[in-house]
């Protein structure tokens, strides 16, 4: 007991100290080699949390009842309602974190014999709600998407009903484990405009979950997700579907369809400010290199900054009829170092901490073709730089700048 609360209140850097004893191999005995690997493993509990731009931990309340419940019986997805600490007062598992087998183990281990938890569906019903999603509720939504879509682009009125629709589809995903890796699937030539959408409206409410958001306001995020790209229903398919670069004049054609979505939603009776805004923002920048407006900072909604990180990692994860996909740690390390000054860390971090968290446990090629397999995540910086195992050492991937991630692979591979 005491092993594993100290182990918990070691910070990263004496983490890092003793990795590089057990790599070394013969300094540490076969059972000091099994206690680090056992802290580096709790410490991946805090793919569980969530950071905010102070660096303090926290998620939205779920509407759903508590109740305490066996840690025996718990299972992974559940959501903890209650804060766990060890014997010397240090958090180990937050109010709001998901359990992951990791934490149900140290659960068990702290000998708790029951939590308080967010739980209305059984095992198999979450489950069975995610596949159903995965299996066929995607390709529905995606399918409402193209039609409200298309409806505008022939000249008719949008059809707000049909978007409350898909939009409380969405916003529902936000409270499960809806698996990222669904936003990778191939998307055809013809359906790129309507996939890109659902994608984004599915990012931007889970972000909106991730910085604690109500359900209102996650809700909300979805309808803007939707409805984001409805500009382009306006401009030239063949100019949407080139697949080489975009000319000057075309690109600045392309650029108009943030104000020709303004224009579209403005004069819908009773929609929501948050969402014209967001539709007409999405594109803005927070160093103000954005358009249409060009404005920054503060100027700039709170849900145009959301939509605007979701539109970009959407645009980059997925293959499009003119470009491959790109392995989501390139993208977050994009993200990370090259965007940091176009978007609102407020909003960015987060992100990329749960996106980067979400990878946890799989197996991944690293740019010298050794496969190694991810167990924790950094939450304050370089995030997209995950310390990670190969075979036979832990490798710190922010300090080897050398090596990077290049392949995720699924988790039934790894």
């Amino acid at each position: 007991m005491d092993h594993l609360d100290d182990a918990f209140i070691m910070d990263h850097e004496l983490i890092e100290d003793l990795i590089k004893f057990y790599n070394n191999g013969d300094i540490l005995s076969p059972k000091e080699k099994a206690e680090l690997e056992n802290v580096v493993n709790k410490n991946c509990l805090e793919s569980s949390t969530i950071i905010s731009n102070e660096g303090e931990y926290f998620m939205s309340s779920i509407n759903r009842n508590t109740e305490y419940i066996s840690v025996k019986d718990l299972i992974t997805g559940m959501i903890l309602a209650m804060d766990i600490v060890s014997t010397y007062g240090s958090e180990i598992i937050l109010k709001g974190s998901v359990l992951n087998d990791h934490s149900i183990d140290v659960l068990q281990k702290l000998n708790y014999e029951e939590v308080l938890v967010y739980k209305s569906e059984t095992e198999d019903e979450i489950e069975a709600y995610i596949n159903s999603y995965v299996d066929c509720g995607y390709e529905v939504d995606k399918n409402k998407i193209k039609k409200l879509i298309q409806e505008v682009g022939t000249g008719n009125p949008l059809n707000v009903e049909y978007v409350e629709e898909v939009t409380g589809s969405i916003a529902q995903q936000a409270n499960t484990n809806l698996p990222l890796e669904i936003l990778e699937k191939s998307i055809s030539k013809d359906d790129y405009l309507y996939t890109h959408s659902l994608n984004v409206a599915l990012l931007a409410s889970l972000l909106g979950k991730w910085v604690g958001l109500d359900d209102r306001s996650i809700s909300l995020l979805a309808k803007t997700g939707v409805l984001h790209d409805i500009g382009k229903s306006k401009l030239d398919k063949d100019l949407l579907d080139k697949p080489g670069p975009l000319t000057t004049k075309e690109f600045n054609t392309v650029k108009k369809h943030s104000e020709h979505g303004y224009e579209i939603l403005k004069n819908i009776p009773d929609l929501e400010r948050e969402v014209l805004l967001g539709v007409l923002m999405h594109h803005e920048k927070n160093d103000g290199s954005g358009y249409p407006m060009g404005i920054n900072g503060a100027k700039i909604s709170a849900f145009g900054k959301i939509v605007a990180i979701a539109d970009v990692y959407s645009a980059m994860v997925a293959n499009r009829p003119y470009a491959k996909k790109d392995c989501p740690f390139v993208i977050l390390d994009y993200l990370e170092n090259e965007c940091a000054e176009q978007f609102d860390l407020t909003y960015l971090r987060p992100f990329l901490y749960n996106i980067a968290s979400s990878y946890i446990g799989n197996t991944v090629v690293l740019n010298n073709g050794e496969h190694a397999k991810i167990i924790l995540v950094s939450s304050t910086e370089f995030i997209s730089r995950p310390m990670v195992r190969t075979e036979d050492s832990f490798v710190n991937l922010a300090k080897q700048s050398s090596l990077k991630i290049v392949e995720v692979l699924p988790m039934l591979d790894s």
